[in-house]
């Protein structure tokens, strides 16, 4: 294991506490520690609550959000806060920011591609959206690669 992922040897205030108790299934894998990642690599917006809200620490390196309510709100409605101040140091880390980085554009690319129906696109309300748009022109379209410079309005106005 690198040594960037091996956590200082602090003695923790982090105790397990019951709502840390959580129910495995036959494997015994919390699924939790899938969802952390998925989520903060997923959602910008919680990583950034996460590395904003962790940024202050105590003397011993935990982070004082563990028990300020006023941070990680959001991430608090779906993780304890224990889980996320013991993995914090982790996506603090540069090489883990660059490739949550890496990772959204992949994760938005296969959603994309996920949506995206090679059968049957674009879909016939897509094109219905496109067809109803071009109703509003109101002037002939200038031939391809000319531009116009008269700055005719080309779409009507709500009142017509």
């Amino acid at each position: 294991m690198s040594d960037d992922l091996r956590r200082a040897a602090v003695k923790s205030e982090l105790e397990p506490t019951a709502s840390m108790a959580v129910e495995r299934d036959a494997i015994n894998f919390d699924f939790r520690a899938v969802t952390l990642p998925l989520i903060l690599i997923t959602r910008p917006d919680l990583l950034k609550e996460y590395l904003d809200g962790g940024k202050e620490k105590d003397d011993c390196g935990i982070p004082k959000a563990l028990k300020d309510p006023t941070k990680w709100k959001t991430l608090r409605r779906l993780f304890d806060p224990c889980m996320l101040a013991e993995a914090l140091y982790l996506f603090e880390l540069p090489q883990t920011q660059k490739c949550a980085q890496h990772f959204l554009t992949v994760f938005q690319t296969v959603v994309h591609l996920d949506d995206y129906d090679f059968d049957g696109c674009p879909n016939p309300d897509i094109v219905k959206a496109i067809v109803e748009h071009s109703r509003q022109q109101t002037v002939e379209l200038d031939p391809a690669g000319v531009a116009d410079t008269a700055g005719h309005e080309h779409f009507r106005s709500k009142e017509e």
